[in-house]
């Protein structure tokens, strides 16, 4: 017999309507505070690959740390939020716990207010009360290392680098030509260079860490530049480049294929051949320090300001940390080197390096040349211009002597030869 309506067991339903199981929903909660979901919530929200990884990190800890303590996840209270971020859960030496730094602590925080919306966003979570954290500022700034490069040990440092390979010759070549930070180094894109404009520039900075800036490729860089794409067709022939691929690719070692660079590759890089360019104290050369280099040697010749934008500063203030007392001294070759390259200030960068006996840097030298050249023609132009003004005044002077003369009655002719050969 068949089984009726009226005597039909009730089933679960099924479709959008049915409402979740209880493990369905541990599996959901589960599934959503795991670090993978907040990546992917950062990844949306346009974080950067650094920041998801370093928040993640950090979440990830947070997770181990609630579960060891017994700590609620989606609601903890504000005293389990403020003892994982200002303790160090990690023992030191003798079992002491010594307190994090400033920046760890602030990167907890920033991590758990990120995961907090994220859980928000979820609907697992009503946030966490991270209200009454608070996380003192660092009251000493960074400095600037006295540590500076002249002019001629970083011509040393471009040579050594051009005997190793042409992706290490690029990497050093951005490095003192621009002084632009590591981050930024890495994560340029082949898309950052604008070789049609006129000049040629490459767009650095930006993404939340600082202004955007263009700055301006001396003629030496590109040259290199067009050097270093050619090398990697040949090295790399069946690997197509695209705009969007990681601009500077360097071998790890010296047969591998070419591998984009990171902050610590660039940093083995700059040892390598700090030390092969035999500079002194090479330990104390860092990418950072190609910064400091160009900063001081932009400083001598150009306004704070320029070289604040010049450098991707938000504030003139970040650009006088660079400066050893606040203060740089101006370069005796500042009016020379302004009037060569106007206000370009990384190629006015480059031309005083060469006038200090740097870098030979030809085709600067050259325009600064035919620029003296044709100042002074036209100097001596004007001093032409105004001895005929001065002869003519001369001469009118004279005029208005000899007719007031005649007026007077006082005026001597003087005898004059007649014209010879009928000559007027």
């Amino acid at each position: 017999m068949d089984e009726t309506d009226a005597t039909r067991t009730p089933r679960p339903r099924r479709g959008p309507g049915r409402p979740p199981s209880l493990a369905e929903i541990r599996r959901s909660i589960k599934a959503t505070t795991q670090p993978e979901s907040l990546a992917a919530f950062m990844e949306l929200s346009s974080y950067r690959p650094e920041t998801v990884r370093s928040y993640s990190q950090d979440v990830r800890h947070w997770i181990t740390y609630a579960r060891k303590q017994g700590v609620d996840l989606l609601n903890p209270t504000d005293h389990d939020v403020a003892h994982f971020v200002n303790v160090w859960h990690i023992q030191g030496p003798n079992n002491s716990r010594p307190r994090p730094s400033v920046a760890v602590r602030r990167n907890r925080r920033k991590a758990l207010s990120a995961y907090s919306r994220h859980l928000v966003k979820a609907g697992v979570s009503r946030g966490y009360p991270l209200a009454g954290l608070r996380v003192e500022k660092d009251k000493t700034r960074r400095k600037a290392s006295p540590r500076t490069l002249t002019p001629e040990e970083i011509h040393a440092f471009l040579e050594a680098s051009r005997h190793m390979n042409t992706g290490a010759y690029f990497t050093a070549r951005m490095l003192a030509d621009l002084g632009p930070r590591t981050w930024e180094l890495e994560a340029a894109r082949r898309s950052s260079i604008h070789p049609t404009n006129r000049p040629p520039i490459i767009r650095l900075g930006g993404q939340g860490r600082g202004a955007v800036s263009d700055r301006e490729l001396g003629p030496t860089t590109v040259h290199a530049w067009h050097e270093y794409e050619d090398w990697l067709k040949y090295t790399n022939p069946t690997t197509p480049r695209r705009l969007t691929d990681p601009l500077l690719m360097v071998p790890q070692q010296r047969y591998d294929p070419a591998a984009p660079i990171n902050a610590r590759r660039l940093e083995r890089l700059v040892d390598r051949i700090a030390a092969r360019a035999g500079l002194a104290d090479p330990e104390t050369i860092s990418p950072r320090t190609f910064r400091q280099a160009w900063i001081r040697h932009a400083l001598a010749v150009f306004h704070l300001t320029d070289v604040a934008d010049a450098v991707g500063h938000l504030s003139p203030s970040s650009t006088l940390r660079y400066s050893a007392a606040g203060t740089v001294p101006v370069s005796p070759y500042a009016a020379r080197v302004r009037a060569a390259v106007g206000g370009s200030v990384v190629r006015g960068v480059l031309l005083l390096r060469a006038l200090e006996g740097g870098e030979p840097q030809p085709a600067l030298r050259e325009k600064l040349t035919l620029q003296e050249e044709a100042a002074r023609l036209r100097s001596d132009e004007h001093l032409l211009r105004e001895l005929e003004a001065a002869r003519a005044e001369t001469e009118a002077l004279r005029r208005r002597l000899d007719a007031y003369e005649t007026r007077a009655g006082t005026h001597r002719f003087t005898h004059r030869p007649p014209p010879v050969n009928g000559a007027a």
